[in-house]
């Protein structure tokens, strides 16, 4: 019986798998704290405060998403040093201390961020705005930088991903041929933090499906900067 039981578990790890639903890799391991210091803040990150209360993700209108500010980093930002991390993949979609909620496709190479439709009434769609979910633990007064490791695709230009950390919404812009898809943001308190995203946004398409695209997500890295 245990030899029949490990020859299912290797074929169940080596097949294709593709799934369409809420897929979560929550742990129960937490973060422990640490010593807390001042960070010196560049004006174009992030204030990340605290969710007063965690709901699912709702749809959101045209004109809310193009009131959304477009975020960028100075490259000097961007080549800070960390000082830890913590990283998720499909082959390994465990790490202490993050979890990730997926609302869309979730296959052996890649979390696929899919449009979430709610329902259609003729040609026009209504959608969950935000499609994935990271909630992880972490401290006040810290900078953080998070990476997708995407698969460089082509988007028209304007095209932006929507991004919820804490209390701030705004968007990023599709990086032009590249791999990586970054984020920095400054963490205003202890514990848990809740981040949302969405697929890419293409401007001028209306509020229809045609106006979100799905895109890849080979790698989730979050990471603590040195001050």
């Amino acid at each position: 019986m245990k030899a029949l039981l490990k020859i299912i578990f290797v074929v169940l790890l080596i097949a294709p798998v593709y799934s369409y639903a809420q897929f979560s890799t929550k742990t129960k391991s937490s973060i422990p704290n640490q010593s807390l210091s001042k960070t010196q803040l560049n004006t174009q990150q992030i204030k990340a405060g605290r969710l007063s209360k965690v709901e699912p993700p709702k749809s959101i209108s045209e004109v809310d998403i193009n009131n959304f500010p477009i975020i960028g980093f100075s490259p000097e930002d961007l080549e800070r040093s960390r000082q830890k991390y913590w990283e998720i993949t499909p082959k390994k979609p465990y790490d202490p201390g993050m979890e990730l909620t997926l609302w869309g496709t979730y296959t052996p190479s890649a979390f696929i961020m899919t449009p979430n439709v709610k329902y259609i009434i003729n040609v026009d769609y209504d959608y969950y705005t935000y499609s994935s979910r990271l909630a992880v633990n972490l401290l006040e007064g810290k900078d953080y930088k998070l990476i997708f490791g995407i698969e460089p695709k082509a988007f028209p230009e304007g095209t932006t991903v929507l991004f919820r950390i804490g209390t701030s919404e705004f968007r990023i812009g599709w990086p032009s041929n590249s791999s990586e898809l970054i984020v920095l943001f400054n963490n205003s308190f202890t514990g848990k933090q809740i981040i949302d995203f969405s697929p890419a946004i293409i401007p001028n398409r209306g509020k229809n499906r045609d106006a979100m695209q799905e895109f890849s997500i080979k790698s989730i890295r979050l990471e603590e900067l040195t001050n």
